[in-house]
This record gives C-alpha cells, sequence and structure tokens, in this order.
C-alpha cells in the first residue's frame, strides 16, 4: 500500500499545476489536470493501494478492485505480467469527485452541467506519447490474443476524416 509522501510521478516530470502559478494566499480547491497528480494526491493521503505486481487477470484483479471499491484507488502496476498497468476506484465517492474538480460536493452536479453546456473544443495532435503504442491482433472469440502477427498501425488520435 501506498504511504503518505509516496511519490508515483517520475522524478523528471514537473507536476502540472507549480506552486509558483498559484497566488498567494490562495488555498481554494484546484481541479487536478492529470491522471499522475490525482495518484500522487491519493498516494499522499493513504487513499492508494499499489499492488504487487503480477496479480491475475482473471480473477484476482477484479477481487481485489472489488474489496477496496469506495476504500481506495488500486494500482495494478503489472497486472498479469503486462506492461499496461491498470487503475480502479479513481473516483469511487462523490467527495472524491468532488476534490478532483476543485469542487464542493454540493457543486458537482452544477459543474457537470456547465462542462456539458460549454464543451472544451478539441485539437489534433500530430506527434504524442500514445502514437508510440501498437495494438495487437485480437480474435472474435474473447479474450484471446491471435497467434497471428502484430499490427503495426499506430493508435488513432484524431476523428475520421
Amino acid at each position: 500500500m501506498a504511504r503518505p509522501g509516496t511519490t508515483i510521478r517520475p522524478r523528471s516530470e514537473p507536476l502540472s499545476a507549480p506552486a509558483s502559478e498559484r497566488k498567494h494566499g490562495d488555498n481554494a480547491p484546484q481541479p487536478v489536470r492529470s491522471l499522475r497528480d490525482w495518484l500522487d494526491h491519493l498516494a499522499a493521503r493513504d487513499r492508494l493501494a499499489v499492488v504487487k505486481p503480477n496479480v491475475g487477470l482473471r480473477f484476482e484483479l477484479a477481487a481485489i478492485a472489488k474489496r477496496l471499491d469506495g476504500k481506495r484507488a488500486t494500482l495494478f502496476p503489472r497486472p498479469g505480467g503486462h506492461a499496461i498497468p491498470v487503475v480502479s476506484g479513481l473516483i469511487s465517492d462523490r467527495a472524491w469527485m468532488a476534490e478532483a474538480m476543485g469542487v464542493e460536493p454540493a457543486e458537482v452536479v452544477t459543474r457537470f452541467q456547465e462542462a456539458a453546456l460549454a464543451p472544451v473544443p478539441w485539437h489534433e495532435t500530430k506527434h504524442a506519447p500514445v502514437q508510440r503504442w501498437f495494438t495487437p491482433k485480437w480474435t472474435l472469440r474473447g479474450c484471446c490474443r491471435s497467434r497471428s502477427t502484430t499490427s503495426t498501425t499506430a493508435v488513432p488520435t484524431s476523428p475520421p476524416a
């Protein structure tokens, strides 16, 4: 389990909202800007459990996530030996959601309504870290990876034309 002060972010990556950018005396709640910031926030408050690597994907991961749901978010660093981590229970509680948004719990619905009425415009990114991942070809028979070759097509980041 993560202990207060545990850092999830790599040391080379800065915080998304440096303290120097905030006004003196501003102690109002601030919205969380990235997943790493939220994981750091949860870890500092002992609300993040980091599970041992290689947790079984079939039953074990779901059982652990269910047991901790509502109590702690759970980070599975290398589930089933795979390189991509899994996170569960990030906003299991309305108060956590409000905390992540930087608002009081009573304001959550209002803020969602405001966001729905004035969405942030999207922009296309030509080069991004997500484009470095390759997607394997999957069979239609469930969660079994095909024994055929792996696709070398990058994950698209913009809507089709």
